[in-house]
């Protein structure tokens, strides 16, 4: 067993170690080396959030993620049209630390899982992502083509281009998008809203199938395997 500490309050995790470097190189780098005389017990992983971390040890484990489910966005009938609670807007938070912490450690089936659950949450929230969660995703996604950030373009575009949506509630999702200090992200949503390259106008993500937002690392889609 391995002890991981996790956030600025060194929260403590045991983790099976041949499980642990087993699914990711990161892990298997730091803990693996079992024939050296004193091997490292320990890894300390201050910068991410330990509610992140949990879900990852429950992927670890099981295979599959517990579901979070929005609690606040039926009961607030004052909110801005597109504008996640703190609750919804916390609860993303961890979603996307999850996210970034799979690709960081190379684990495209967790990342797969992760964006799938984002997709569920701001579909049944029917929130959009808050400026600085678009801010941090175009920071740490460079690729334009990232599974991710085409994600965050065609649930914006969708959101706001459906015929379901009203005048009031299109004009706020704009006014809203129109604070976003991004120039990339602003550049996609455009060129997607004219039906520019790749994307269809609108597009819904939900309906785009479970595979279009998902890494493929070995070139195998999740249909053919």
């Amino acid at each position: 067993m391995v002890n991981i500490f996790v956030g600025q309050k060194k929260k403590r995790y045991n983790i099976h170690r041949a499980l642990l470097c087993s699914t990711s190189p990161v892990f298997q780098a730091h803990f693996g080396d079992v024939e050296i005389k004193h091997p490292t017990n320990d890894m300390y992983l201050p910068q991410h959030d330990p509610q992140a971390f949990e879900m990852f040890v429950n992927f670890l484990y099981r295979q599959s993620l517990p579901e979070i489910v929005p609690q606040t966005v039926t009961t607030n009938t004052n909110r801005q049209p597109g504008a996640p609670t703190d609750v919804d807007s916390a609860n993303l938070d961890v979603l996307l630390n999850l996210h970034f912490m799979s690709s960081d450690w190379s684990l495209p089936g967790l990342q797969n899982a992760t964006l799938d659950h984002i997709s569920r949450y701001v579909t049944k929230a029917s929130v959009l992502f808050r400026h600085r969660q678009i801010t941090t995703i175009y920071e740490r996604i460079k690729s334009p083509e990232a599974p991710l950030r085409r994600f965050a373009v065609d649930h914006f575009v969708h959101s706001v281009m459906k015929k379901s949506v009203g005048a009031r509630t299109r004009q706020s999702y704009l006014a809203n998008r129109s604070k976003i200090d991004n120039s990339a992200f602003l550049y996609e949503v455009i060129e997607a809203m004219i039906g520019a390259k790749r994307y269809p106008v609108p597009v819904d993500p939900e309906k785009n199938g479970p595979c279009a937002y998902h890494e493929h690392p070995d070139g195998v889609r999740c249909e053919e395997e």
